[in-house]
């Protein structure tokens, strides 16, 4: 996957994008870095960003632009002259940014990417953290071991990751969140918000779901080996059964007024905290964190 990239990002080095790119170098005494500027040309729609390791920081804006800021220690500053930042546009409206060294490798940057609502968002990394916003643009994320920690206005979202720890919250409308092995923190949104679709599947990780019955119309949930603990109203659970693979799945009937796609939150090794129409919010550190943060 990420030889594909350098290919394209490579190819893009006579691109006129770079005309919108400007530098600035910042010395230190024992770190070397360098930022890098990006102002996006009218009628890019999508933009795709690839990096290894360091942050990436996603807000809202009424323009698309981005700034890389590059660092090293103080030894290798000469290897600053060397990295090149390089992004390529399609005739589709795709905007594709990378920042890649000349034998291929991507070094650790600071992106710091600010999108308008109507441009959606894919980022790939490898241990890079990526923190979103008040996003209302569809966002992709694909990690390996980086966390990802995002809020929406009205954004949808579609987060993975082999390792990497998974929050979210705000007022999405639908995602899809997946983890092999990294914990996935959820607060659905409110009950005025137009959540229409939540599927949340992990492997070996725990996954914490909050919210308000009057969120959704059906919850379905169920773990194969690992602890379901249901922290919900006594009358609340309504039919329970077991699928193919032994594991027991709930169903849930909530007080949403409306339709939408029954949620499904499904641990496999992993345990399962449902805390539905709970108090339990203001004795939790992290959920009242999240919530306090919508």
């Amino acid at each position: 996957m990420r030889s594909s990239w350098i290919e394209v990002v490579t190819l893009a080095l006579l691109a006129p994008a770079l005309a919108g790119c400007g530098s600035v170098t910042r010395p230190s005494l024992d770190r070397a870095s360098e930022v890098r500027e990006w102002k996006a040309p009218e009628g890019v729609v999508r933009v795709e960003l690839l990096v290894d390791g360091g942050v990436v920081r996603v807000g809202q804006s009424s323009e698309l632009r981005a700034s890389f800021e590059i660092e090293l220690p103080a030894a290798d500053r000469q290897r600053l002259d060397e990295v090149e930042f390089v992004p390529s546009i399609s005739t589709s409206g795709t905007a594709r940014l990378a920042v890649i060294t000349p034998d291929g490798s991507t070094p650790s940057v600071l992106v710091d990417l600010q999108v308008p609502p109507w441009v959606e968002v894919s980022i790939r990394s490898n241990s890079a953290d990526v923190i979103a916003r008040g996003i209302g643009s569809p966002l992709t994320v694909d990690s390996q071991s980086g966390r990802i920690d995002a809020s929406f206005r009205g954004g949808s979202a579609e987060l993975q990751t082999i390792s990497g720890r998974i929050r979210m919250f705000g007022a999405f409308a639908n995602a899809d969140v997946r983890s092999q092995g990294g914990d996935i923190d959820i607060v659905l949104p409110g009950p005025a918000s137009a959540l229409s679709r939540l599927r949340v599947e992990n492997d070996h990780g725990d996954v914490r779901l909050h919210g308000h019955s009057q969120s959704f119309d059906t919850l379905r949930f169920g773990t194969d080996s690992g602890s379901l603990r249901p922290m919900v109203p006594g009358d609340w659970l309504a039919a329970e059964r077991s699928d193919v693979r032994g594991s027991k799945i709930f169903f849930a009937t909530g007080a949403h007024v409306g339709s939408s796609a029954p949620l499904v939150v499904e641990s496999r090794t992993g345990d399962l905290d449902l805390l539905i129409d709970s108090n339990l919010l203001a004795d939790d550190p992290l959920l009242s964190d999240l919530a306090r943060s919508r």
